[in-house]
């Protein structure tokens, strides 16, 4: 049986300007037959680094989707 571990996803937003450390992204994290295991707000680190920890089990492969948010063009919004 597969143990629980805490995970920490960490996407970064920038653009031509520098970091963008206003914005207020979530994430999405699923396992590969699509069901959803975490998702929330992520945590500025600095320099555009965000952040969301969650709960998951070893040896289980999981995607994940950030979202900057609408006011960031598409090429920059999504992270994953």
């Amino acid at each position: 049986m597969a143990s629980s571990a805490s995970y920490t996803v960490i996407a970064h937003f920038s653009d031509t300007s520098g970091f963008l450390n206003a914005l207020t992204p979530t994430c999405t994290v699923k396992l590969t037959d699509g069901t959803v295991v975490a998702s929330g707000a992520m945590t500025l680190i600095g320099d555009g680094d965000y952040r969301l920890v969650f709960t998951g089990q070893t040896n289980t492969q999981y995607l994940w989707q950030a979202d900057g948010g609408a006011s960031l063009p598409h090429s920059i919004r999504f992270m994953g």
